[in-house]
């Protein structure tokens, strides 16, 4: 069996769960880049495609009803305003429609990619015993795309919710404004947002951030459900389920503690644990001997590498050191990656007190290095 020289673990040849271990971890890298992709996808077409006409419709709407003889804050005025409400909630949830509707067609393919992946992975570690994998049908995939649930909730009805959540919170600010005597324009630019603060200061920045949230979460679940299905079909290969958490300063107290641990295919806490889970799962393969193969005249390293030992926690930070240079470089950038294997700077001295990512020169400032 061929051994990974750039990924051994406390010094020795990793194993064949080790090697699995320290793949996850890089394969959660590119998770989170898609995530972040499919992120700004799908919010450029709700910030193109839904939002300015329906901001602009609601406006008009409003300003002719604030335009009317009678205008003033009475039963009328609010049951016009209502209607307005109305009117964007059903102008909004047509448009999540289409949102939905797209984005199940990305979790479909994401699912199907992930199982691939994760199957071929799974394979390659075990095709020098002889041992072959199988793979869900496309159908079973199709399946787990357009049933993700996301905490409880599946992610075509939480657009849908997300829609009445963002129509309720419109309602109350018009309520608000209205029994203070503001004017249309300052109502309107507390539910939108201001031109100077790039419309982030608006209630419908929620909505927006809701979306990034649910997205990235619906895709932690569904590549969960992918490989849980590929774990399903072998069983006769994969002795337990170990969960695997991104163990850095953003990491939950929940997804920290179930960290290492094993369950039994198919039972145990799996991720998303909460809204924005990184975590993820890997398969705990058998010992070649529990598979009921002869490796007596294998080199002993072979025989070693499937031994069915779950692989010790290994820190986000303690993979990377041990990554060569390239992998250090694709994932913290050339400048930063070369502060990172000097020892200047830690891991988590590349994000803010916010979790936020800081630039090369910000780095450099915070830590003092000219």
């Amino acid at each position: 069996m061929a051994k990974l020289t750039a990924e051994k673990i406390a010094g020795g040849t990793a194993t064949v769960n080790e090697e699995l271990l320290s793949k996850a971890i890089r394969h959660a890298i590119y998770l989170e880049r898609l995530k972040s992709s499919e992120v700004r996808r799908v919010l450029g077409f709700v910030n193109k495609k839904i939002l300015p006409d329906l901001v602009a419709k609601f406006e008009k709407r409003l300003l002719e009803i604030s335009g009317r003889r009678d205008f003033a804050y009475n039963p009328a005025t609010l049951k016009r305003m209502q209607d307005a409400v109305t009117e964007f909630y059903l102008f909004l949830k047509q448009g999540m429609k289409q949102v939905k509707g797209d984005f199940k067609g990305s979790l479909q393919e994401i699912a199907k990619h992930e199982s691939a992946f994760q199957s071929g992975l799974l394979q390659k570690s075990v095709e020098p015993f002889g041992v072959s994998t199988t793979f869900p049908s496309v159908r079973l995939l199709d399946k787990i795309a357009n049933n993700t649930m996301v905490l409880g909730e599946r992610t075509d009805k939480w657009f849908d919710s997300m829609a009445v959540k963002t129509r309720d919170a419109v309602s109350r600010e018009i309520n608000i404004g209205l029994s203070s005597g503001e004017g249309i324009d300052k109502i309107v630019r507390r539910i939108t947002g201001t031109a100077a603060n790039k419309y982030t200061d608006g209630i419908l920045e929620a909505t927006r951030r809701s979306i990034q949230t649910n997205v990235r979460t619906a895709i932690n679940s569904v590549t969960t459900n992918a490989r849980e299905e590929m774990y399903k079909e072998n069983t006769d290969v994969i002795s337990g389920v170990q969960y695997v958490a991104t163990l850095d300063n953003r990491t939950t107290d929940i997804c920290a503690s179930l960290d290492g641990q094993v369950f039994p295919v198919g039972e145990g806490p799996r991720p998303p644990q909460h809204y924005g889970c990184r975590s993820q799962t890997i398969p705990v393969t058998r010992s070649w001997k529990s598979l009921g193969i002869n490796l007596k005249e294998a080199p002993p390293g072979t025989r070693q590498s499937m031994n069915g030992q779950v692989p010790a926690k290994l820190t986000y930070p303690k993979w990377l050191r041990g990554q060569p240079n390239a992998v250090q470089d694709e994932v913290l950038g050339k400048g930063k990656a070369a502060l990172f294997r000097s020892g200047q700077v830690g891991f988590s001295g590349f994000v803010d007190n916010k979790n936020q990512p800081l630039t090369l020169a910000q780095v450099r400032a915070r830590e003092g290095i000219a």
